[in-house]
């Protein structure tokens, strides 16, 4: 098998898919919308191409190697995200944008050796603002909220990791202990 899918495992490719469809139910909100629809917005959707579903719904693959290549994630994120920003303008990317981010920011404190976690914590924060820096709905005005919930999902992992890691001292610990009969 192609070493590239090396640590990934099948949960990985489930949360992934849930992003693609995500991803793509978005934009075909987004191609849908009416005017009427868009009076609510922070600005107007500038695209309703055909090309915003396929496009968007790639800028989700990378959440794949969330777990085995935390910085490939982020940087295949941040691309793609940037791309379909510069393609097509002010479309509503937050709802499955944030929510990205979000599974990155727990996957780096879970996964990432700790001496990268800062530099992988400012990665995320990036993909943040390639999400809201042309977002519709949202805007640049989310990120202090979009960077408080990354804070919380970073917490999180972080203390699963601590809680993972005291179970497995545990259990190498019992299962060296000498068996007495």
């Amino acid at each position: 098998m192609n070493t590239i899918f090396t640590g990934v495992r099948p949960l990985d490719y489930v949360i992934a898919v849930l992003f693609v469809l995500a991803g793509a139910g978005l934009m075909l909100v987004n191609m849908n919308a009416s005017p009427a629809d868009m009076g609510d917005l922070a600005s107007p959707i500038e695209s309703q191409s055909w090309l915003l579903v396929p496009t968007f719904a790639l800028a989700m693959v990378p959440i794949l190697w969330r777990r085995a290549n935390q910085a490939a994630a982020i940087g295949g994120a941040v691309a793609l995200i940037g791309v379909h920003d510069l393609m097509f303008g002010s479309v509503i990317r937050c709802g499955v944008g944030l929510p990205l981010s979000l599974f990155l920011a727990y996957a780096v404190a879970r996964f990432a050796p700790k001496a990268h976690l800062l530099p992988l914590l400012i990665g995320v924060a990036v993909v943040q603002v390639v999400v809201f820096v042309d977002d519709s709905a949202a805007g640049l005005e989310a990120m202090p909220f979009a960077l408080g919930l990354g804070a919380v999902a970073f917490g999180i992992g972080l203390l699963v990791r601590a809680i993972s890691a005291k179970m497995a001292r545990r259990e190498s610990a019992r299962t060296l202990e000498p068996a007495y009969v």
